[in-house]
């Protein structure tokens, strides 16, 4: 982090913009900071004192080194923030004169590597399934520790070979802000690189992304460079550094939500690791339901008091919480899709 003196004029277009920070996934840098006056009021023809304080964010490699093709290491203790932009491989049917005549989504998998392990999933879905605004995982990297990322997609219930950021210097590209995609072709009418992660393009075509994002392009159909198909959308994935919390800080616990219904005050709170819910009402705990990324759900019951805190167990432990019911009282669920009996729903963000 930065600290800079800059030009009032600029001081001021800072604050009168509301001080705001631009969101990590898909908005240019913005300076935050404050401005004071000394004394508040002044007789004309004389001038407060002015004081100010400016603060630039972290470049995404003041905080982790990017090792071709796609090894990403922390050099300062950071969480990192998943979501699935693209998954685009297709199936296709073609006639006898090479026309298309129909197509659909394959399933594909997008695995992670958490600092040398084997590789999990944290993603397995088509493409029209795909919510860019999902967190699908939630990792803590401490100094030296790192990541990567591989893909593969299932078609006829058979697997294709699966492609990763250590093992594929062709078919896997890792980018931050600023960086320009390779110039590629579309297959079989797939968006192209420009329209699938438009948002994240500025107009000169480079990547468009927050201070401390990383995105990975990968090809899992083709290996040949100088292929028509070989166009790097197959499988798409945004990662969001972020700095961990001091202990005790109130950063450890966020996307703090209260809402009313049935009678009932509910608040929830999520732990900055996505993995923990701290839930709180006006009335005795009777159920909770978490949710999680992966599209489970767990449910808590047989509560007692006014609060509780709740991690996903067993098959769930570790798991990104999107999302959370929470029972008491008379409440119900706001939304479509809760389970049988459940109160207030809380979105983690």
């Amino acid at each position: 982090m930065q600290t800079r003196k800059l030009p009032l004029a600029l001081l001021l277009s800072l604050l009168l913009s509301g001080n705001a920070r631009s969101q990590q996934t898909n908005a240019p840098v913005m300076p935050v900071g404050t401005l004071s006056a000394f004394p508040n009021i002044v007789q004309a023809g004389t001038h407060p004192q002015l004081t100010w304080n400016v603060t630039l964010p972290a470049a995404v490699l003041d905080v982790v080194t990017i090792t071709s093709p796609g090894t990403v290491t922390a050099t300062k203790s950071q969480y990192v923030d998943v979501r699935i932009l693209g998954a685009s491989v297709k199936a296709v049917t073609t006639n006898n004169s090479g026309q298309v005549t129909s197509w659909s989504w394959v399933p594909t998998e997008a695995l992670l590597s958490f600092n040398g392990g084997s590789y999990t999933r944290v993603f397995y879905n088509t493409n029209n399934n795909v919510n860019q605004n999902t967190i699908v995982a939630t990792r803590q990297l401490n100094v030296g520790q790192r990541i990567d990322f591989g893909g593969r997609y299932n078609h006829n219930d058979s697997w294709s070979s699966m492609r990763t950021s250590t093992n594929s210097a062709n078919t896997v590209r890792a980018l931050k802000h600023g960086d320009t995609p390779p110039t590629t072709t579309p297959l079989y009418q797939q968006p192209t690189i420009e329209s699938f992660i438009l948002p994240y393009l500025d107009a000169n075509g480079k990547m468009k992304l927050g201070p401390r994002d990383v995105v990975y392009l990968m090809e899992l159909t083709h290996t040949d460079t100088s292929h028509g198909g070989f166009d790097l959308q197959d499988l798409v994935v945004l990662c969001t550094f972020r700095d961990v919390p001091a202990p005790g800080s109130a950063g450890e616990w966020i996307n703090r939500t209260t809402v009313s219904n049935g009678g009932t005050t509910t608040t929830a709170e999520f732990s900055a690791a996505r993995t923990g819910l701290k839930a709180t009402s006006d009335k005795n705990l009777s159920n909770v339901n978490l949710r999680f990324a992966d599209g489970t759900i767990q449910k808590f019951d047989g509560l007692t008091g006014k609060t509780g805190t709740f991690l996903g167990t067993g098959s769930n432990s570790g798991k990104v919480i999107v999302g959370a019911w929470i029972k008491s009282g008379s409440n119900f669920s706001q939304i479509s899709g809760a389970p049988s009996g459940a109160g207030t729903w809380h979105s983690n963000g």
